[in-house]
C-alpha cells in the first residue's frame, strides 16, 4: 500500500529531516529547541509557551509530569511556535479553540511521525516493543 502524506505530515517530515532526524531513536527535544532558538525550562506548573521577546520563545514544561507527558506538552507548544502567530489570549474564543485543536493535531503527528512509522512492519499492535520491526 502506498501512503500519501498530508501537508502537515510532509511539513513535520521536512522539519525532522532538516535536523537530520530520521529514526525515532534520534528524536531529542533539546536538539530541536537548539535548532529553532527556543528555550526550554522545567518547572512546577502547567506547561505553557511564553514569548519572552519578539519571536523569542520559552517552552515551560511541568517538571512533575512523566517524560511521555512532557514530550506531548512540548510538541503541543512547539506546534504553536511553528504554526501560529500573534497573542492567543487576544483572540476570540472560537479562534483560540481552533489554534488549540491545531496544536493538538500537530502534537499527535509530531510525537508519532508517520514518515517514520511507515518504515516499520507492525505485526502485533498490542506489543509494539516486539511487534514493530524495521523493514
Amino acid at each position: 500500500m502506498n501512503y500519501i502524506l498530508t501537508n502537515l505530515e510532509e511539513s513535520i517530515r521536512d522539519q525532522y529531516l532538516s535536523l537530520a532526524i530520521a529514526k525515532p531513536s534520534e528524536i531529542d527535544m533539546r536538539q530541536i529547541v537548539n535548532n529553532f532558538d527556543i528555550w526550554i525550562e522545567f518547572e512546577e506548573g502547567n506547561s505553557k509557551l511564553v514569548e519572552t521577546e519578539k519571536n523569542l520563545f520559552t517552552i515551560c514544561l511541568d517538571s512533575r509530569n512523566f517524560l511521555q507527558k512532557q514530550w506531548q506538552d512540548f510538541a503541543h507548544e512547539f506546534g504553536h511556535v511553528m504554526r501560529h502567530v500573534g497573542k492567543q489570549h487576544e483572540l476570540r474564543e472560537y479562534f483560540s479553540d481552533l489554534q488549540e485543536f491545531k496544536a493538538n493535531n500537530f502534537m499527535y503527528h509530531f510525537c508519532v511521525p508517520i514518515f517514520m512509522l511507515i518504515e516499520y512492519n507492525i505485526t502485533n499492535c498490542l506489543d509494539i516493543e516486539n511487534g514493530a520491526k524495521n523493514r
